[in-house]
């Protein structure tokens, strides 16, 4: 009885998680986009970063003392493909793409979490899934040559920098669940936040104009505000939430999220007066059709790894 309570419950925590973070991540382009009206795609990033380490300190600082080295170079490695290196890239495409292609081109997370663990991680494929990754390939391609007026034709380079993205976080979802099974959320997402996190400060105040910014630009504080919630709910709040998720499903379901962020995403875009064009439409649609299909099996049957 009391295992049948604990599954239930498991499986309620498991999607309340994923809604959750699914909101706060989807809400993520927006925020990027209000916050680069003042700053710089570097001084967005870094200042995210900060927030989000400093945030998480209560959590990370005590810790430190019981890793190992190896533990230590697996939670910074974690930092760099999970967190620093697509905070970095994801402001610098906010100032070429709307809020919902970045969202839509980050929903090709499960197809990478796919490739990566079949890949280097000897998972088996199925042929839907193998479907959903070529149907994924094929929408990420259409949004990458669908120019700004919305037809197909040209390149919009820019447009790659979240497919690299997905790249990333698939690589980074894998290492967690292989790598860090042993060590808990908190520790997880907490100390790798740390690590990159005081990378970031040091950019942050030395190489960059913000504090300047800060004191001299009209709606600066504004614009930091945005980006601290960026940083603390996005990335200190969100990150534990994700990593737990991750331990308690699998690595596919808990990719997931990217499946929900483009619906958050694109409404957000929509209020902000965004407009989006019928090609969009068309490889938006072949990319979640594809994550669709990726994710079949586990959507029926609703499973997961307790």
């Amino acid at each position: 009885m009391n295992m049948i309570m604990k599954h239930q419950k498991n499986r309620l925590l498991v999607w309340l998680f994923l809604i959750l973070l699914s909101c706060i991540w989807g809400s993520s382009y927006i925020l990027i986009k209000k916050g680069l009206q003042v700053f710089s795609p570097t001084e967005v990033a870094t200042l995210r970063l900060v927030a989000g380490a400093l945030v998480l300190l209560p959590f990370s600082l005590p810790q430190l003392s019981k890793l190992t080295l190896g533990q230590c170079k697996w939670l910074f490695i974690s930092g760099l493909l999970g967190t620093f290196i697509p905070v970095f890239l994801g402001a610098k495409a906010q100032m070429h793409l709307t809020s919902a292609v970045g969202g839509i081109l980050n929903s090709l997370t499960p197809v990478f979490v796919l490739l990566v663990g079949v890949s280097f991680y000897k998972q088996k494929i199925h042929r839907h899934e193998a479907l959903g990754a070529i149907l994924g390939i094929i929408g990420s391609m259409l949004l990458v040559l669908v120019e700004s007026k919305g037809q197909v034709g040209g390149i919009n380079y820019y447009a790659v920098i979240p497919v690299l993205m997905s790249f990333l976080y698939g690589n980074n979802i894998n290492l967690t669940k292989f790598y860090l099974h042993n060590l808990d959320s908190r520790t997880i997402a907490s100390v790798s936040l740390l690590f990159v996190g005081s990378m970031a400060g040091i950019i942050l105040f030395t190489q960059t104009a913000f504090p300047t910014k800060l004191a001299t630009v009209n709606g600066a504080y504004q614009a930091m505000g945005y980006i601290l919630i960026l940083g603390v709910v996005g990335l200190g709040v969100a990150q534990v939430l994700f990593t737990e998720l991750i331990k308690l499903s699998s690595p596919v379901f808990a990719s997931l999220t990217s499946f929900l962020n483009p619906l958050v995403a694109i409404m957000w875009g929509i209020l902000d007066g965004e407009v989006l064009m019928g090609g969009h439409y068309v490889g938006m649609l072949v990319i979640l059709l594809g994550v669709y299909f990726i994710n079949k099996r586990r959507l029926v049957a609703s499973t997961y790894v307790s």
